[in-house]
């Protein structure tokens, strides 16, 4: 079967809109999240099962039932508790090389730094300075010598993969991650699996969240080598099924993956970094969307993406809220060759994205 463009667009919907039973079902369905904007997680939840509200999201962040830490490409996600080992596992494994350089390591291992801080980690959230400070001057006794800091080699200690995130006080959705603790000591997480097992595992669940995806798209999503991605789809065989499409590489899907989505596609409003962008590798980001309206929504020089309003199945704009959370304006500006949406067409996820973030939206402006 070779899937056309609006195939690849209607199979994912199938899975990005799914049925979910709660918030945490949605969450296990579509995890892991890239979250590095606080309100990320919030919005998801809005975007895909409006009505959700401020302190269903807050209450499983509060709770640890999900989990926001740093681990696929040293960049932010949240996921539930139970997914955390696997991507703890395979983050670790991709990490250890950097740190070895970057802290020039001749007398430890990667693994005597990571238990470090872990230790440092074990008993209280810990903020960036002294985690960072403790784990250098650990370095430095047992290398015997300084340690060149830099940007990039805090990151990777406070950027642990082992560690989990919270902010100062419960407004998880406005509030940066500033303290850290070791997983699993806050955390019921069993045994630590196997890098490979773990990576299997993950790759069938972005398949199973934003299939059909290459392999490339498998590399590049969990930060993976491409050798180890394809020895990964070795090992699941028949577990996936091969397609052919517009990219001449092909894809890979789920077998019986269902093909068009049973939610109505209406208006709806994502997130900062959503996985119909950030789900796959440079080349498949237009997906959902055209080149040159992408480069309205992906800031390449700083990598940021901006939050995108999905209509009828594609992006066709741009939003922000402005004011005070008790009148708030939700401001909407139409991505280039796009028609102006009605208001009347924003009403309802404006409504929902109020409802998750606990803010009352007074007013719509649509700018074509």
């Amino acid at each position: 079967m070779r899937l056309s463009d609006e195939d690849l667009r209607l199979r994912t919907l199938a899975r990005q809109l799914p049925d979910a039973g709660d918030v945490l079902d949605l969450f296990e369905r579509l995890a892991p999240i890239q979250s590095q904007v606080p309100r990320g997680p919030f919005v998801l939840a809005s975007s895909r099962r409006p009505g959700t509200t401020y302190a269903e999201v807050n209450a499983l962040l509060e709770s640890h039932a999900l989990v926001k830490g740093t681990c696929l490409r040293g960049t932010v996600h949240t996921a539930s508790a139970a997914v955390w080992p696997d991507l703890d596992a395979v983050a670790r494994r991709a990490r250890a090389g950097e740190l070895r350089r970057a802290l020039r390591l001749e007398r430890l291992t990667p693994d005597d730094v990571t238990a470090e801080v872990e230790r440092v980690c074990a008993d209280r959230f810990v903020p960036r300075e002294e985690l960072v400070d403790a784990v250098v001057g650990f370095v430095e006794a047992a290398e015997g010598r300084p340690v060149e800091r830099s940007t990039f080699s805090d990151n990777l200690l406070w950027g642990h993969p082992g560690l989990v995130r919270r902010p100062r006080d419960e407004r998880w959705e406005k509030r940066t991650d500033a303290f850290h603790r070791t997983a699993s000591t806050l955390l019921e997480l069993g045994d630590s699996p196997s890098p490979d097992a773990a990576l299997d595992r993950l790759v069938l669940r972005h398949v199973a969240a934003c299939g059909p995806v290459t392999r490339r798209d498998l590399a590049y999503f969990l930060g993976e080598q491409l050798r180890r991605v394809d020895a990964s789809l070795a090992r699941l065989g028949d577990r996936l099924e091969h397609l052919d499409g517009p990219d001449p590489e092909g894809y890979l899907d789920l077998v019986d993956a269902p093909l068009t989505p049973s939610a109505d596609l209406g208006v709806r409003l994502l997130s900062e970094f959503d996985a119909l962008t950030v789900g796959y590798r440079g080349p498949g980001r237009t997906r959902f969307l055209r080149q040159e309206q992408l480069d309205v929504v992906w800031g390449r020089v700083n990598g940021q993406y901006a939050p995108t309003v999905l209509a009828d199945g594609r992006m066709v704009a741009t939003w922000r809220v402005a004011g005070p959370a008790r009148a708030t304006r939700l401001e909407v500006a139409m991505l280039p060759g796009e028609a102006a949406l009605a208001d009347d067409a924003l009403e309802p996820p404006a409504r929902a994205l109020g409802a998750v973030l606990d803010l009352q939206v007074a007013d719509v402006d649509v700018r074509a």
